[in-house]
């Protein structure tokens, strides 16, 4: 049997109990681990525990209990309530004491014990919280408020002999903002198999010279993504490219048999650069009035194409002329107008430019229009 601690951030001073350092704290109430991780035999039992120590002013009483929990596409944890989740094993778990109190400076363990199942197979996962009872503070009015600490330790059970790591990625966006220099990048990593898994990559960005000109780290703390899980790898660097047609390459390893990987063609564009883009209702909320103002303009001649009209389900409905309103100091202000308005609801306003590649998005709005 094979367990494993994965410890959070450390506190700067170290602890009298059990000569430890706490990896999660809230309100003066710490705890540790923060995530414990375990791979286990079918039908056996697995004991451990949790150290908490209260390092506030004032006794505190806690009360423990198992919940579920899953990770959305962000990372970011949902909650919610024990039993409901599939691949939980919160079930599994017996905890004890359930309910105590400590003094200042005090503290104890928190022991749990996991009973696997006969008939399952791959990685489960839950959290133990330990919270605090509500206590009663005053405000600077006098008024009479309650507050309550909660801190979780994730649980992530393995089954051995069982397990099958398997990963794709399903898209891959990348978008350069010409104005502020910025590549904004997006990877839709996919867990396919039937266990937890903490995939790390990069992304290169590669010119059409093959050099490779930009790597971006991506998930290098190691985040997890649980089974079935989606994760959304994505962020924004300062990179000033030169105009012209590049790769964007994602290499991603999750701990399986083979490194996998994606490939996307993007261009930047040599085109003037749109400062503001906004669209007005009117009075009588018959038309909507678009206006862009745009720098860096040589010429008089609208540079894109015309402005597309699309529905909240994606459908094109209406495609909007623009025309020049008034042009100073290399600046222009074009304006288009949009007055079959088949009903009332929310819209997309995009604008393209035609490239080397597909025709590719420079800007986009999202309006609504009431009747």
């Amino acid at each position: 049997m094979k367990s494993r601690w994965r410890w959070g951030a450390i506190l700067a001073f170290c602890l009298w109990l059990s000569n430890i350092s706490f990896s999660q704290h809230h309100g003066g109430i710490l705890i540790s681990p923060a995530i414990y991780e375990v791979e286990l035999k079918k039908g056996k039992y697995h004991s451990n525990a949790i150290r908490v120590l209260n390092k506030t002013g004032g006794k505190a009483s806690l009360k423990v209990y198992a919940s579920d929990f899953t990770l959305k596409e962000n990372g970011s944890s949902s909650f919610h309530p024990k039993g409901t989740l599939p691949f939980s094993c919160s079930t599994w778990l017996k905890i004890n004491p359930t309910s105590f109190e400590l003094n200042p400076a005090e503290g104890r363990l928190v022991r749990f014990t996991l009973k696997t199942p006969q008939d399952i197979s791959g990685g489960f996962n839950g959290v133990i919280f330990i919270e605090s009872m509500p206590e009663k503070a005053s405000d600077a009015r006098g008024r009479r408020i309650l507050f309550k600490a909660r801190l979780g330790v994730k649980i992530f059970a393995a089954i051995e002999g069982t397990l099958n790591r398997l990963a794709e990625l399903q898209d891959l966006f990348i978008k350069q903002e010409v104005k502020d220099s910025i590549l904004n990048y997006s990877l839709l990593f996919k867990n396919t198999g039937n266990v937890h898994i903490k995939p790390v990559g990069r992304l290169e960005i590669i010119d059409q010279e093959d050099k490779v000109v930009s790597t971006i780290k991506l998930n290098q703390h190691k985040n997890t993504v649980l089974r079935n899980g989606l994760r959304d790898f994505s962020g924004n660097i300062k990179l000033n490219l030169p105009y012209g047609v590049y790769k964007a390459v994602a290499y991603m390893d999750y701990g399986g048999k083979s490194i996998i990987a994606m490939e996307k063609f993007f261009e930047v564009i040599e085109k003037p650069i749109i400062e503001e883009f906004t669209a007005e209702i009117s009075e009588k909320k018959d038309k909507v009035i678009f206006s862009i103002i745009m720098a860096d303009m040589a010429e008089k001649k609208w540079p894109y194409q015309d402005i597309n009209i699309i529905n909240t389900r994606g459908e094109l409905i209406a495609k909007i002329l623009v025309l020049l309103s008034k042009r100073f100091n290399n600046k222009a202000t074009f304006t288009a107008e949009w007055s079959e308005i088949p009903a009332a609801g929310s819209y997309y306003a995009e604008i393209k430019a035609e490239g080397e590649l597909d025709p590719m998005i420079i800007s986009y709005i999202k309006f609504t229009v009431e009747k």
